[in-house]
């Protein structure tokens, strides 16, 4: 009469999907909008510096969104009771190759420092404040990057052999 309602890894695993479906559903708009936003800022002789402000905002707040979202979903992986299932879902890469979390985040990077520095040749303002900016959204990306790290990605970067965490 007092059991406590449990969860199964059948459960955990349709959530685990249903999650993902909605990252990359919420992925692909905002990947449109800041790759649209980007060449609007390159195809313009001196667009607004508005457009680049909401392109790094953009891009702030879909690493945000996606880092919180595979944090929860690797909270979820570790419940499962199958270990075999669990080992799978928590380094599905086995520790091997290029991983799609450290591509996307160097992407996000790279067009980061794309929207800094054409706001630095759209303002024209003192350089240092532009270094400044992309410094700050490289730490942020990191953090951010660091967040979504999944249990497994850690476990690989701080084990025997590797370069840092």
């Amino acid at each position: 009469m007092n059991e406590k309602p449990t969860i199964g890894d059948g459960d955990i695993q349709q959530w685990s999907r249903h999650y993902d479906s909605i990252v990359w559903t919420v992925n692909s708009i905002f990947i449109a909008v800041i790759g649209a936003l980007l060449v609007y800022v390159y195809s313009e002789r001196s667009p607004t510096p508005v457009a680049s402000i909401l392109g790094l905002s953009l891009i702030l707040f879909v690493l945000f969104y996606i880092s919180g979202f595979r944090k929860f979903r690797a909270n979820l992986h570790r419940k499962i009771t199958n270990a075999a299932l669990r080992a799978f879902l928590t380094n599905p890469y086995e520790d091997r190759g290029l991983k799609q979390w450290d591509l996307y985040a160097v992407y996000m990077f790279a067009v980061s420092i794309a929207f800094v520095y054409r706001l630095f040749t759209t303002l024209e303002g003192p350089y240092i404040s532009y270094v400044g900016l992309a410094i700050l959204m490289s730490l942020v990306i990191w953090g951010l990057w660091k967040r979504g790290k999944s249990e497994g990605d850690l476990k690989a970067s701080s084990g025997p052999g590797s370069i840092g965490s």
